[in-house]
């Protein structure tokens, strides 16, 4: 890659084969700007900014909705950018990102209520995923303390039709509080952060969760127990409300009262552990335990089905990019430890369904039972996994033990005497 080194002390990296797209891109997005569908350019709506975010690399800037923020600032700040040298561009983005750096970070309170009841953590428990300690509160506490009342009211003035969800009565009998307090730029940022780490936490409660199979009757609704809230709030440490946050996409929360966690003491050790120990191999299981959540938030048989496939690609291709699906179909076998011709049958007959379904769009499948039948390997598939890396604590090891567990038990001791 070829670096650019702005008089502003940002090194900027990209592909010189690429100019040619990012000067084009340009001149699409400063007509973009120009004309009325702008607004949807601010919110990130675009494909020459997309394109633009990924043409170009810069240290320290993974997060691409930060970095798409930056390109449309300084496009919008200088519209007579040249199109034809793609050093001004660079020039100009590199003097936005240095004033970013130079911004001051501030103190926000990030709240992110979790679809379980009170009861389920003690009060003050703290919980660190991603360095993001999220701690659990009451709405009692918070109430008092935060301008939670405003942060409802300013969710039903944008949110209509008014949802019961954004009551406080409600809030409290749905859901458990979490805060986290997190020091960044922008209150943008430090709330994607949060949302990172407590989306992690709810999919490994709902992991967790102790029944595998749930099946939904008459209007299609996710089979996840724990369900994502739709509603949050950015708070000063004054309390005071900065800004709401919300996500219409989400379902009717459920009555967690009586739900049943496995254990929550193993909760809680298993979530120590990822941050005590963090690999590749544990950012892997990270991955499919979303994915294994992805299935149970989605209300389409076909999306639930394509995110439990991705789970099992997950945990058995490990850091490979190229591989058949009958690998994972084999490798499937050895985390579970069977070679029963049935569940081969149902394996290939899976792999062949994701083959149809990625290459030509085609799901012919009736009913749940498939999906759920997926469902019950990928969750004892993860199991096997955390178990497995407890031994094998990198995916060169892990690599190991698929090759010597496909096989068969003469040739294992041969394996093990070489």
């Amino acid at each position: 890659m070829k670096e650019y080194h702005s008089t502003s002390g940002i090194i900027i990296k990209y592909y010189e084969k690429n100019i040619e797209i990012i000067l084009k891109s340009i001149s699409e997005l400063k007509k973009e700007i120009m004309q009325s569908n702008s607004l949807f350019v601010g919110f990130g709506i675009s494909f020459p900014l997309h394109n633009l975010a990924n043409l170009i690399k810069i240290e320290d800037y993974e997060d691409e909705d930060l970095l798409r923020s930056l390109i449309f600032k300084g496009i919008v700040s200088n519209p007579n950018i040249s199109e034809t040298k793609v050093e001004d561009f660079l020039e100009i983005l590199g003097k936005g990102i240095k004033k970013f750096n130079s911004r001051k970070t501030q103190e926000f309170h990030i709240l992110y209520p979790i679809n379980i009841s009170e009861e389920i953590f003690s009060i003050d428990t703290v919980i660190t995923i991603n360095n993001i300690a999220i701690k659990v509160f009451s709405w009692e506490y918070i109430s008092g303390k935060y301008q939670i009342e405003t942060l409802l009211q300013e969710i039903e003035k944008i949110a209509k039709p008014a949802k019961p969800a954004f009551k406080l009565d409600y809030l409290k009998k749905m859901t458990t509080p979490f805060f986290a307090h997190v020091i960044d730029k922008t209150f943008e940022s430090a709330f994607r952060r949060v949302e990172i780490s407590a989306e992690i936490l709810r999919s490994i409660l709902n992991f967790y969760e102790s029944d595998m199979v749930n099946i939904h009757f008459g209007i299609p609704e996710p089979t996840a127990k724990i369900r994502k809230v739709g509603h949050y709030g950015i708070f000063s440490p004054e309390g005071k409300l900065i800004a709401p946050y919300i996500d219409q996409s989400t379902q009717t929360l459920r009555d967690n009262k009586n739900l049943k966690i496995i254990s929550i003491n193993e909760v809680l050790s298993f979530i120590k552990n990822l941050q005590d120990n963090k690999s590749t191999i544990n950012g892997i299981l990270i991955s499919s335990i979303k994915l294994y959540n992805s299935a149970l938030d989605t209300t389409d048989d076909s999306n639930a089905f394509l995110s439990l496939w991705q789970c099992l690609e997950s945990i058995t291709m490990l850091t490979r990019e190229r591989y058949r699906m009958s690998e994972v179909v084999e490798r499937v076998q050895c985390l579970l430890n069977i070679k029963q011709l049935t569940y081969k049958y149902f394996l290939d007959l899976s792999a062949s369904r994701r083959n149809d379904l990625v290459h030509k769009g085609i799901f012919n499948v009736e009913g749940q039972s498939e999906v759920q039948l997926l469902k019950i390997i990928c969750c004892f598939c993860i199991r096997s996994f955390i178990k497995k890396i407890e031994k094998y604590k990198t995916c060169n090891e892990m690599e190991s033990f698929y090759k010597i567990a496909k096989l068969d038990q003469n040739k294992r001791k041969i394996y093990k005497r070489l």
